[in-house]
């Protein structure tokens, strides 16, 4: 079998990169023969490192063909990026006609059985152009239904040619949902399949191996530093407990702008005990998991954020915000267990962003989500590994990988 992916931004920056890296991953795996079509920067230093992928059709940002930053899907993206919303006119055009070269002489010169399109938006809507005849399947990463929401001027395009695609993956069954009353697309053609996480990598530490007695309570966050993250919610949260508790906090992830600024310049106002490792390996965050007590998300919007799976499997008490989809993905039995404790979300408007009026009952409910958290690991109440580990072998890269080959 030969799998083309199509992708229209950096891989491997965000969780839908980290997903595609691990479809890659788990293709190689089974000598399954990969392609990568993907928006990059021209003369850039990024390392991608796409293991599995046999041909890469590179569609070159800051380029002259296309003079400005790779299209991102989230309006803050870890690294600079061009707005969807700014995407128009001859801009949008050029976008469009370097993307659809790409596409044609990958289907031409790979030949691929199987194509695998990232994001339910402007990209895949193109693609259905190139694929007729190639079994298609699209995944939806959640950002894809904000942007449609978001920018009405497209919804139309993407409504149709989304319709064309024989399979559409949800990462969870209220997104399924969303995606057949949004874009009016059949519920047999939607089919759930979760986010998965590689079990080499992500375990809790051995008792031979038991964490050092030590006095700070370590907490830690992974994704993009961005204000829809509700990070500035958790430096507020932290400085709370910080003057109750001995506690460390350390952001994983990479950000830009305003919104990166603002969150470095709270961070610095709470305390030195806040720490940015900035993007980081796979590798590099499984140990920092595995050295840290509490992991917390707070985000106001995710699609189904693969890292709170990753951070049970490494052992971490979990406070997540209680979005749409977590609660069926992780199951009833590790929420009764108390493992992770569900924060309930503000109200935000379209752009996901919370009204202003919500955000102080939000930062309560937070804090006492973390507070409770942190007695049970100052009580040294351990999470039940044997149980957790039960619950979520269920959820590897490699079940995700063959529940895709068995729609194609």
């Amino acid at each position: 079998m030969k799998i083309l992916h199509i992708y229209a931004q950096k891989p491997g920056f965000t969780g839908s990169g980290y997903y595609l890296k691990n479809i890659l991953n788990e293709g190689a795996k089974k000598s399954v023969e990969q392609a990568i079509i993907a928006g990059i920067e021209k003369n850039s230093r990024d390392k991608y490192q796409l293991r599995g992928c046999s041909e890469f059709f590179p569609v070159y940002f800051s380029s002259n063909k296309l003079p400005f930053p790779v299209v991102g899907m989230s309006d803050q993206m870890p690294y600079k990026s061009t707005l969807y919303s700014d995407l128009k006119g001859e801009k949008l055009q050029k976008w469009k006609n370097a993307f659809s070269k790409n596409i044609k002489k990958a289907i031409k010169n790979f030949k691929p059985d199987l194509v695998i399109s990232h994001h339910l938006w402007l990209l895949t809507a193109l693609s259905t152009k190139y694929t007729e005849g190639i079994n298609h399947i699209a995944v939806c990463h959640g950002t894809g239904l904000r942007k449609f929401k978001q920018l009405e001027k497209h919804q139309k395009n993407v409504k149709t040619a989304l319709n064309k695609v024989d399979k559409i993956i949800a990462l969870n069954f209220q997104q399924k949902k969303e995606i057949n009353q949004l874009m009016g697309i059949d519920n047999n053609k939607i089919k759930v399949i979760g986010n998965g996480f590689n079990p080499k990598i992500f375990y809790p530490l051995q008792t031979k191996q038991l964490k050092k007695e030590k006095e700070a309570v370590e907490l830690l966050y992974a994704g993009k530093i961005s204000r829809a993250k509700g990070l500035l919610a958790l430096l507020e949260s932290f400085s709370h407990l910080n003057k109750k508790y001995s506690i460390n906090l350390t952001l994983c992830g990479g950000g830009c702008g305003s919104d990166f600024k603002n969150i470095k310049s709270a961070a610095a106002e709470t305390g030195n005990n806040i720490i940015f490792t900035g993007i980081i390996p796979q590798k590099k965050l499984a140990e920092k998991m595995r050295q840290s007590d509490i992991f917390v998300l707070p985000s106001y919007y995710e699609g189904l954020p693969l890292v709170i799976i990753e951070a049970l499997a490494s052992g971490l008490r979990v406070v997540t915000t209680d979005l749409p989809g977590i609660r069926d993905w992780l199951g009833p039995e590790l929420i009764k267990c108390g493992v992770v404790q569900f924060v309930k979300p503000p109200l935000c408007g379209k752009d996901c962003l919370p009204y202003s009026a919500e955000i102080p009952e939000f930062i309560k409910r937070l804090t006492t989500k973390l507070e409770k958290q942190l007695i049970s690991v100052k009580e040294k109440q351990p999470p039940d590994h044997s149980l957790i580990q039960k619950y979520i072998s269920r959820k590897s890269w490699s079940s995700v990988f063959e529940k895709l080959i068995k729609l194609e």
